[in-house]
């Protein structure tokens, strides 16, 4: 038995990066995992790697600047017992030189998405 054992652990940005280490992480200490993120093929195939930690995954994708889609993801997930929010949506720019909506859709996406 894994210390994660009967719980249920939600990753939010997890096709790539923390978020799939977290996941992995998760799936080897007994965890059941639901895994999201917002490119569809990224995370089937993260979905797809994950599955040889053995244990459950299930995966959906996701936009975490949509609140109406994240509320209804979480209500679909619930009970859980852990929610890990690693999605991020990255520019490779200078802030200077990046877009004001552009800016503010990151900003957005990691900090307002989750609420």
């Amino acid at each position: 038995m894994g210390a994660l054992s009967g719980k249920k652990v939600i990753v939010i940005g997890g096709s790539a990066g923390i978020g799939m280490a977290t996941a992995a992480h998760a799936l080897r200490a007994g965890a059941e995992v639901a895994l999201s993120a917002r490119g569809a093929e990224r995370l089937q195939r993260a979905a797809g790697t994950l599955a040889k930690e053995g244990g459950c995954i299930t995966h959906e994708t996701l936009d975490m600047r949509d609140r109406a889609a994240v509320s209804a993801y979480l209500a679909r997930q619930a009970p859980f017992d852990h929610l890990i929010l690693s999605g991020a949506t990255v520019y490779r720019t200078t802030f200077s030189d990046m877009e004001e909506d552009k800016a503010k859709g990151s900003v957005h996406a990691k900090f307002w998405g989750p609420f």
